[in-house]
């Protein structure tokens, strides 16, 4: 196998970032093939690679694959005829490709291979970085006549090497800021570590969201930013809660001190509803629950007086129209029932004795009354029986009820005229004897 390589200069290669070295080196086993083999490094580092994983492309086509070991190192055999494509690989790195076209060489040329030592570096992933350049292959190798060689696309090289320049530089800077970055985010952790030692959960989640701008994957960070919005949740709400119970207690007191006693306590129920625990609304509640006791007693005890006045006077009335009417047996009932209704009252009492003068007055009078009826049917009779008399000449008789007439009402003058008659009739019937 003949040992093959470029003849790329150190500056334009230097242009190509690392990303790839060919070497001309001896190679020992006689195989009629493409021989590529050699060791994947970190680009930053220089490290050796483990675990990268070489997927070959054969016309388009996946042929095979092939994993570098502790060493970084790799190998596979290419068959002449065929257009290549190299694809280097890791989950936590950036993809690189090679194509090497094995077509177009002589027969003559095949005898004993051709070997190729590339030489690859790999880019660490890196959030920011634009590596889209790196989908087309990095470098393009063919069969050159001239030299003999499998050998680098120059003209292929100098197309790209502005594009690969700009990623290296973006690269490089994003290195810098990455390693400010660590800085950055072990000092806004530990702003947001301090913010929580103080319950200040608002300037935590501030400092471990701007944290994890900086490390969107950070697990510490992302944990602790949503430990610290959970907290922040809980002390907002308490905040809301500590506001509505101070508004809803500042209305109740101002309704209280009103002695708007139901809205009252229906703010204190709310308020203890917002914060059960606390002991001054349930005070309040059960103060209000007194006071609205006494106010039922009382309000019932006012009611009670008022229907009281209202019987008591209505009792007044009526026996004060009966007293003026001189129904004095109505009278006294109604002066009896308003003195029961309230006995401290003087009025009816003085209007009980008023009409018990008053029914004495009445009964006097009524006998008086009596007697002058019986006084004057009397007279009547004796009147009627002595004017009988008289008219019948039965002088005697008609002396006597004259008599007894004018005995009973001595200052009536008749029966006295007529006992002067009844003597004169007598006289003259004794005359005539």
């Amino acid at each position: 196998m003949r040992s093959q390589g470029t003849s790329l200069t150190r500056a334009i290669w230097r242009m190509l970032i690392g990303m790839l070295v060919l070497a001309v080196l001896p190679v020992s086993a006689q195989v009629d093939n493409v021989y590529v083999y050699g060791t994947v490094k970190d680009h930053s580092t220089a490290k050796k690679l483990d675990g990268v994983v070489i997927t070959v492309f054969k016309n388009g086509a996946k042929l095979t694959e092939v994993v570098t070991n502790a060493s970084g190192k790799y190998e596979v055999n290419l068959d002449y005829g065929a257009d290549y494509k190299l694809v280097y690989g890791r989950s936590d790195l950036v993809n690189k490709n090679i194509t090497i076209d094995t077509r177009n060489i002589p027969e003559e040329e095949r005898l004993g291979g051709h070997g190729m030592n590339i030489e690859m570096t790999l880019f660490s992933q890196l959030p920011g970085v634009d590596f889209s350049i790196l989908d087309n292959p990095i470098g393009k190798a063919k069969y050159d006549g001239a030299t003999g060689e499998v050998t680098w696309d120059l003209e292929y090289t100098n197309q790209i090497r502005n594009e690969i320049a700009r990623l290296m530089k973006a690269y490089e800077d994003r290195k810098k800021r990455e390693a400010n970055l660590e800085e950055d985010f072990a000092k806004l952790m530990q702003a947001g570590d301090e913010a929580m030692g103080k319950a200040d959960f608002q300037k935590a989640v501030a400092s471990f969201t701007e944290a994890l701008t900086l490390k969107p994957d950070e697990p510490v960070a992302k944990a602790k930013l949503s430990d610290a919005q959970m907290r922040l949740t809980a002390q907002e709400e308490e905040t809301r809660k500590e506001e509505q119970y101070a508004a809803l207690i500042k209305d109740a007191d101002g309704l209280f001190n009103k002695k708007e006693y139901e809205t009252a306590k229906g703010k204190y129920e709310e308020a203890s509803k917002v914060k059960p625990g606390e002991a001054y609304p349930k005070q309040r509640i059960a103060e209000i629950g007194t006071i609205l006791k006494d106010l039922e007693r009382l309000a019932e005890e006012e009611r009670k007086a008022r229907e009281l006045q209202e019987k008591y006077d209505a009792a007044i009335k009526a026996a004060d129209d009966a007293f003026k009417a001189e129904n004095y047996e109505q009278a006294r009932t109604k002066y009896t029932e308003a003195s029961g209704l309230k006995p401290e009252e003087k009025y009816p009492k003085d209007q009980l004795a008023a009409v018990a003068a008053a029914m004495e007055e009445q009964a006097r009078k009524a006998e008086e009354e009596r007697l002058a009826r019986e006084l004057q049917e009397n007279y009547d009779a004796a009147i009627k029986a002595a004017d009988a008399a008289f008219t019948a000449k039965n002088y005697e008789q008609a002396q006597t009820k004259y008599t007894e007439a004018s005995g009973l009402k001595p200052e009536e003058k008749y029966p006295k005229d007529q006992l002067a008659a009844v003597a004169t009739a007598l006289e003259e019937l004794a005359r005539k004897a």
